[in-house]
């Protein structure tokens, strides 16, 4: 039985990688060298990568092979070589009714890092808009100014589409500060919020938490135009019986 080498599958992955990608011949193969560590490695871990890693990083030790691969991602995979890929998926896309669902939220990696990722959705995946991470011990990894930063990111590059952009995120973005920013981005957004949130209804001039609003039959319940009361801002809720999440709109 023949096996091919690693060299020889990293050959042909460079080869059809280099159809696609604006980037030297060097870059192009030390990234299928990476792209097959982690299929070798089942893992996206730099040092996953590197163990599986024998003949085309074989040179120096193992730290040694953990360095060049994040010397790799660091340097050569930029910005704009990212926005390329995006590009090019987007060129392709078509919109139902010319309408788009963008989904961002933070995730936790091995308590290393915090990614804030921003995704289109697309049936039952999600592409890649943008994304931002940060050292799991910066006080700052969830800062709203990185949240707003992205919106503006993935708005410029959704711009030249002229889509209806419906953002969605879970209750750790429930903040009266981003419903109100992308109210001014022209958006709609359906995001989680607390329970314990004061509020004023006016057709029934209830002031009261959203945790309070009674489900006489089960039934999920809308309001609209009601008053944050901390803020006096103005917003749409759904909210469901007692156990489940509170949702705004």
């Amino acid at each position: 039985m023949y096996y091919n080498t690693q060299e020889e599958i990293i050959t042909k992955i460079t080869k059809s990688l280099e159809e696609s990608l604006i980037l030297r011949k060097k870059v192009i193969k030390n990234l299928a060298s990476i792209i097959l560590g982690m299929i070798l490695g089942k893992s996206t871990v730099v040092s996953k990568i590197a163990e599986n890693l024998k003949e085309d990083f074989s040179e120096g030790k193992e730290e040694s092979k953990i360095k060049k691969i994040k010397r790799f991602f660091n340097k050569k995979i930029s910005e704009d070589m990212y926005i390329f890929f995006i590009e090019s998926v987007l060129k392709k896309f078509k919109a139902e009714d010319n309408k788009v669902v963008v989904i961002f939220d933070h995730t936790t990696c091995e308590d290393r890092f915090v990614i804030l990722s921003f995704m289109l959705s697309v049936g039952k995946r999600g592409i890649p808009l943008y994304y931002k991470v940060c050292d799991y011990k910066d006080p700052n990894n969830k800062s709203m100014k990185d949240v707003k930063e992205g919106l503006e990111r993935v708005k410029k590059i959704l711009q030249p589409y002229g889509y209806e952009v419906t953002v969605l995120a879970d209750r750790g973005f429930g903040s009266t500060e981003l419903f109100e920013y992308i109210d001014k981005m022209g958006w709609t957004y359906y995001i989680r919020v607390k329970g314990n949130y004061n509020i004023r209804i006016e057709k029934d001039e209830v002031i009261g938490k959203i945790e309070d609003i009674e489900h006489p039959r089960g039934f999920t319940r809308y309001f609209y135009n009601v008053e944050l009361t901390q803020s006096k801002y103005e917003w749409n809720i759904a909210t469901r019986p007692s156990g489940k999440e509170k949702e705004d709109n």
